[in-house]
């Protein structure tokens, strides 16, 4: 944890009887940390730490408590109002200005007028929940003191006759909730629960303690490995030899960074989990990155659905974008999934006005890799070369290597070992089979010679592949796998814009031919898509994620010409941004069109190799759906697919009869 200031009571009573004198300290503090102020939040600071002040002047508390203002969280960074310290433990108290506040249909969040609209936000007993359990779970003093810690939440502008605000919601623990006349009920919780003043600087001390898993936390993930071997309980066979070669690497104390290579669905996901899992098991603070933000909230998910682990996993589950210097500087291993999409370019993580001091302006300047490589001890990365879908996801295994020289020519002391471990070879997906994904890249390869029907590659049995005529057929056919009890995913290459008109939902639709309406995905836990349209992922949305049945649409950006399968850039929709600005352009160099070309390709190969079970395809291109339904369905028997056990449609919809 980190606080912007800390003062004691009777000093910070003192500070804050001005509220902008104290608003405008923490302004030039965050500011000179990297992190813009915004004018409400500026605003806040002036009327809630008036208030606070006001409250607790005069009154019996010991004049020597100790209280942090912005208190950074040791894993998430995110920012708590306030923390106060007393020698018998701490209380986390969550400041809100609100005047009114109304239910929402989520009963984890209420509407609230902020950032001068109405808005659905975190209900603020479960926002001070948090903060109470990521301390609780990751400070190593508070473990070790054995600290009592308590959450409050003080709305002091706001009766309760004001707001329809449920004082009690799951998940909050016992997190106090208390209205603008409820100051009396205050001060006596803070008394209870803060005692007389610490001796010493507990928060200088809390804030330099080492980040480190509670031995609540290392209990409950012991169901999931086997300490004694050394292996996991949650990875096939295959995988234990190499889980067991990263695990005695990070035992030795000399840093690394090693380099997990595999292809779509060769379980790289699932050993980054198993071992944060470990890490975690073993004491060692961990955390797990994700290259596309839904794939992150689609794991949150799946491990919320199997139950059994307390919040503090979730709280390692960090963007990549949200990296910043408080947060991984106290990580011992950093994991990082989809490590593609590490940028290549020198993009600013921070602001490009902020005011950073010395130790924080190369993250101006160096990119994502270089600077993770700079402030980790241990460095995992699971590469997929081929799953580059955007001009900006330009992370190679040579860029690697280029990276770890670098920096052990600029930091001799801290030099680094890099590893590239044997690649993952096992197939996770398309029915367990390698033949499926190996004959999608020989149809994508663009340096291949082209394909003949005699091209077909033997998959597995049980996997199926249809081919089918129109984008309802392949809603319908995932419609009847939804009723079996299947889970179903509908996918698409970005190349239909989205409509700007007025009767379509949110101004978000596209159509596709007559009889299609579909609505793009725009954030990573959309609600179902409206009446009469189909939510449909685009890769970024998919990437890393898979079901047991997928449909995917073909734009017009793929098509079969001159016997090989070509790209057209053009045929991109302007507004998809993974493209990097490229299809807006009037012409592109030829360095430029081979990187459209590489971008098209991997999005279908991303797009096609996400099932477990089965895959429909609609080609907006005829010929290019002519062509890959002659590689099954040869001319000479029309009727039966070329791949052994894969049952393949030869153009009509599954279930029509004539």
């Amino acid at each position: 944890m980190e606080s912007l200031c800390r003062f004691t009571l009777q000093e910070f009573i003192a500070r804050a009887q001005d509220g902008s004198r104290l608003a405008g300290l923490l302004e030039t503090r965050l500011v000179a940390a990297g992190c813009p102020v915004t004018e409400g939040e500026y605003r806040s600071w002036q009327n809630s730490l008036s208030a606070l002040a006001g409250l607790l002047s005069g009154t019996s508390l010991d004049p020597g408590i100790q209280v942090g203002l912005e208190v950074r969280m040791p894993l998430s960074g995110r920012r708590a109002d306030v923390i106060l310290a007393g020698a018998d433990g701490l209380v986390v108290l969550e400041l809100k200005q609100w005047r009114q506040v109304s239910l929402s249909s989520d009963p984890c969040r209420v509407m609230t007028r902020t950032g001068g609209c109405l808005q659905a936000v975190l209900h603020p007993c479960l926002q001070a929940a948090g903060y109470v359990s990521e301390l609780a779970s990751w400070n190593q003093v508070l473990q070790e003191r054995a600290l009592s810690l308590h959450g409050a939440v003080w709305l002091h502008n706001m009766d309760r006759q004001q707001g329809e605000l449920p004082l009690e919601v799951p998940g909050s623990g016992s997190v106090s909730l208390f209205f603008a006349g409820d100051g009396g009920a205050l001060i006596r919780c803070l008394q209870s629960s803060l005692g007389p003043a610490p001796a010493g600087d507990l928060l200088g001390i809390l804030q330099s303690a080492p980040v480190r898993p509670g031995p609540g936390l290392r209990r409950l993930l012991t169901d999931m490995i086997r300490p004694e071997t050394g292996a996991s309980s949650g990875l096939p066979a295959l995988c234990q030899p190499l889980f067991a070669q990263i695990l005695s690497i990070l035992k030795d104390s000399r840093p690394s960074l090693m380099v997990v290579t595999g292809g779509c669905g060769t379980g790289k996901t699932a050993l980054a989990l198993q071992l944060l899992f470990h890490c975690l098991h073993a004491g060692q603070s961990c955390l797990l990155t994700f290259g596309a933000a839904g794939l992150r909230h689609y794991m949150r998910d799946q491990l919320d659905t199997a139950g059994g682990l307390p919040p503090a996993v979730f709280q390692t589950l960090q963007p990549l974008a949200a990296f910043g210097p408080p947060v991984h500087r106290q990580a011992e291993v950093i994991l990082v999934d989809e490590a593609h999409r590490l940028t290549r370019r020198d993009r600013p993580i921070l602001p490009a006005k902020a005011v950073l001091s010395p130790d924080l302006d190369c993250c101006l300047r160096a990119p994502m890799l270089d600077w993770l490589a700079d402030q980790s001890r241990h460095l995992v990365l699971f590469l997929d070369e081929s799953q580059r879908v955007s001009p900006d996801d330009g992370c190679t295994l040579a860029d690697i290597r280029r990276c770890v020289a670098l920096h052990n020519r600029t930091h001799p002391q801290r030099r680094k070992t890099l590893w590239e471990l044997p690649p993952l070879r096992m197939q996770l997906r398309c029915a367990g089979g390698a033949g499926f994904p190996a004959w999608v890249d020989k149809v994508l390869d663009r340096a291949g010679e082209p394909l003949q029907s005699t091209d077909a590659v033997p998959v597995c049995s049980g996997y199926e592949f249809h081919i089918l005529p129109t984008p309802q057929a392949v809603v319908r056919a995932l419609d009847r796998k939804k009723a079996a009890g299947d889970s179903v995913r509908l996918c698409a290459g970005r190349c239909w814009p989205q409509s700007r008109q007025k009767p379509e939902p949110e101004g978000r639709g596209f159509h596709i031919g007559p009889g299609f309406r579909g609505i793009w995905k725009t954030d990573c836990r959309q609600a179902p898509a409206p009446a009469g349209y189909r939510l449909v992922d685009s890769v970024q949305d998919i990437q890393g994620q898979e079901a047991d049945w997928t449909g995917v649409f073909i734009g017009p950006d793929l098509v079969y010409r001159n016997d090989r399968v070509q790209t057209d850039w053009r045929a991109r929709s302007v507004s998809d941004r993974l493209m990097g600005g490229l299809q807006a352009r009037v012409r592109l160099r030829m360095e430029e069109q081979e990187e459209a070309d590489d971008v098209i390709r991997n999005t279908y190969r991303v797009l096609l190799t996400r099932a477990r079970k089965g895959c429909f395809v609609w080609c907006a291109d005829r010929a290019l759906g002519r062509h890959l339904q002659a590689l099954f369905a040869p001319a000479a028997s029309p009727s039966s697919a070329s791949l052994p056990g894969l049952p393949v449609s030869a153009g009509r919809e599954i279930g029509d009869r004539n």
